[in-house]
C-alpha cells in the first residue's frame, strides 16, 4: 500500500471507531471531531491526510507549525489549526494570532 492508502484507510478505521463509541454511549458521532497531530511527520504524510479530508491539526510547537502550516492555510480555507502543550510566554502573541484554538496546561 501506498502512504496515501495507508493514510486513508487508518483514517477511516479511526473514523469507525470514533462512530461506534459515541453511538454506545448515546452521542451523536458527528459531536466527536478527529484532530490530528501532524508533529514530527514528514510532510507527504500530512498532504495525505489532508488529501482524505482532514481539516483539524495539532501542532506543539510555534515556529514549526508556522513553517509548516503557512502555505497550506492558503490552500485550505477550511484547515483549523490547535496548539496542543505546553506554550512558553515569550511565544503566546506568536500562537495567538497564528492558532485558532490553544489548548494547554499550565505547569505552575
Amino acid at each position: 500500500m501506498s502512504v496515501p492508502s495507508d493514510i486513508a484507510a487508518a483514517r477511516a478505521a479511526v473514523l469507525d471507531r470514533i462512530a461506534q463509541a459515541a453511538t454506545a454511549s448515546g452521542r451523536a458521532p458527528e459531536s466527536i471531531t478527529l484532530t490530528a497531530v501532524s508533529k514530527l511527520q514528514p510532510d507527504d504524510r500530512v498532504e495525505a491526510m489532508l488529501a482524505t479530508g482532514q481539516r483539524i491539526f495539532g501542532e506543539n510547537r510555534v515556529q514549526e507549525a508556522e513553517a509548516r502550516w503557512r502555505e497550506r492555510r492558503a490552500r485550505y480555507s477550511d484547515l483549523h489549526l490547535r496548539l496542543i502543550g505546553p506554550l512558553q510566554s515569550n511565544k503566546a502573541a506568536d500562537a495567538v494570532a497564528f492558532f485558532d484554538a490553544i489548548e494547554s496546561l499550565d505547569r505552575s
